[in-house]
């Protein structure tokens, strides 16, 4: 018992290279569970007997640990505050063997702790921010591009095909994206298009009741929210896609009637 007692009281010079070494370690993660589950591991890897301790990182009620309690009550706690709002908690136990070791040297590391993980949230909220900024003028961009072409007259084959070639650029992993229009009997397809398990679709039809589809799949899976790998606004972007081309092909189709009808005049007045 008494090795184990020099080893909690030991533990100040550990713990300020356990903050050095997360500092670096998280800075390189892009996703808050990974961190927040990473950080509740290595503060309890501190110890050389990391099993007399026992971690709980709470945030917005989802609780990360080190594994199962220690048979012991919480030694230190410490509120993890995200803009100047408590958004949860770091808690901390040991059982008798650390009894020994500075409260005040936990209180201190794990308000470090705190801090990092405050400052890697708030890291993860801009660069999140900066994304939706990038993704918003993707999105604007494939809107502004599907008029431009529509704008061309050119014949259906050729403007649906464009419009499908350009598609898959405005996703948010665009790398992995593929896209296919159908209409009527005929499909456009975008470069190395394949159906896969992650897809979206949107249906269209023409006033005359034709019937069509964009569809967009990813071709390898990513992290999913809500049970899809897409935004929701991207499904508001392929919605409106839909009802740009369906202007498109109403017009096309309103001016063969026209043309028609023309054509019909013609022949009956001469």
């Amino acid at each position: 018992m008494e090795n184990r007692q020099t080893q909690c009281d030991s533990l100040t010079g550990e713990m300020l290279t356990t903050l050095g070494r997360l500092t670096a370690e998280v800075a390189s993660m892009n996703n808050r569970s990974s961190i927040l589950q990473h950080i509740a591991n290595s503060i309890a890897s501190t110890f050389t007997t990391p099993d007399d301790v026992f971690v709980s990182i709470i945030y917005k009620g989802i609780s990360f640990t080190n594994g199962q309690p220690a048979a012991s009550e919480t030694r230190i706690s410490v509120p993890v505050s995200v803009a100047g709002e408590v958004k949860g908690s770091i808690k901390v136990s040991y059982n008798q063997y650390c009894n020994n070791i500075s409260t005040k040297s936990w209180q201190l590391f794990i308000e470090n702790i705190a801090t990092l993980i405050s400052t890697q949230i708030m890291r993860l909220k801009y660069a999140n921010l900066r994304q939706q900024n990038y993704q918003r003028s993707k999105e604007l961009d494939a809107i502004n591009h599907t008029s431009q072409i529509i704008k061309h007259g050119l014949p259906i084959d050729q403007t649906l095909q464009e419009i499908c070639s350009m598609l898959p650029r405005a996703w948010v992993h665009s790398d992995w994206a593929v896209a296919r229009i159908k209409f009527q009997d005929k499909q456009y397809t975008s470069l190395n298009f394949a159906v896969t398990q992650w897809g979206m679709d949107e249906q269209f039809s023409t006033f005359d009741n034709k019937k069509g589809s964009i569809e967009i799949y990813y071709q390898r899976e990513f992290e999913e929210d809500n049970g899809t790998p897409f935004l929701p606004e991207e499904r508001n972007l392929l919605t409106n896609i839909a009802r740009l081309i369906t202007g498109y092909l109403n017009s096309f189709k309103g001016s063969e009637i026209i043309l028609q009808k023309a054509g019909r005049t013609a022949v009956s007045g001469s």
